[in-house]
Order: structure tokens, then sequence, then C-alpha cells
């Protein structure tokens, strides 16, 4: 996957791991993506060794060099790989740690479980507000694509759905 926004970057324009870097922390790609922005330097040299990217040039900056990447004709074929195989792979991830908890709240206290849920609860809202600032940041260097767009609703009714839940649980227990 890492490979993936790596190349899908260098195919708008050459940039250095720095510039890559930046451009995954502002779209918040360790939210949904499931990237570590740490895990860049690594994934650049392996995408120079297997020739999908090459250095199109390097630049200094007092002390400093930084290389500028650029995606080769063999990195456009993985890349298309990667996406083939990223709309191909099965996507059904649940909250398994969550419904395993469900699956067991009638062991503990009703008051536990509700202040449990409202943490969870606010870990929600809080990621769903930095998916929100995530897209904001993406419009601001680039304009989105009516895929985009899509995918980014798709994120933001899953995330309430998920919410939702929540709250419907709670009101459950609540009740008795």
């Amino acid at each position: 996957m890492t490979d993936l926004y790596i190349l899908g970057l260098l195919s708008m324009y050459p940039m250095s791991g720095y510039d890559i870097e930046q451009n995954l922390k502002l779209t918040m790609i360790e939210k949904w993506g499931g990237v570590l922005v740490g895990s860049i330097y690594y994934a650049l040299s392996k995408l120079e060794k297997r020739n999908y990217i090459r250095v199109f040039e390097i630049k200094t900056v007092g002390k400093k060099t930084a290389k500028i990447y650029e995606m080769t004709e063999l990195g456009k074929e993985y890349k298309r790989e990667c996406i083939v195989k990223c709309l191909t792979e099965n996507q059904n991830i649940y909250p398994t740690q969550l419904f395993a908890g469900m699956m067991f709240v009638k062991d503990i206290e009703k008051e536990a479980v509700i202040n449990s849920l409202n943490i969870q609860l606010e870990k929600q809202k809080n990621f769903l507000e930095d998916l929100i600032n995530g897209e904001e940041n993406k419009k601001e260097y680039t304009t989105l694509s009516p895929i985009t767009k899509l995918t980014f609703d798709y994120i933001y009714a899953a995330e309430k759905i998920k919410m939702q839940y929540l709250q419907d649980i709670m009101d459950l227990i609540e009740r008795g």
C-alpha cells in the first residue's frame, strides 16, 4: 500500500522524500490509508532498488541534500499492478476488538460499559474530524476527482454508522 501512495504522488510530478512525507501527513494517511508515514524512506529505497523510481535531481540547500524522485516506466507498470490488487482484495475489516467486547458486556457493570462506550464514541468523533481535516488539506493542493470525493463520502458514512451503532448499544444498555 505504501508503494502505491508513493507511486501515485510521483505520477503527478517528481518529489523528494520529504515532499512525499509532508503530503501524506497532510492527508492524514495513517488514519484512513493504513500507511505509516515513517515507512516512506524505506519504501523509497526499495522502489529505487527495484527500478520503479529513479533520482531525477539532487538538490542541495545549505548542508542538506535532497533526492528528487520520478517514476520509471517499470514503476508505471507496478503502480497499475498495485491498483488492481487494491481493487480486487477483500476489504471486509471490522472492529473485531470492539465486537469481542460487545459479546461480553453483560459480564461487567452497566456504568463501566457506558463509560467505555462513551470513550469509544469520542474517539470515533475525533477520527471522523481528522478525516474531514485530511480531505480539506488535500483540497488545498489538488482538485479532488469525483471518485476521490465519493470515497471520502463513503468513509464518512461508514464512520457515522459506527458512531450510531455505539449510541444504539448505549441506549439499549441504558434501557436494560
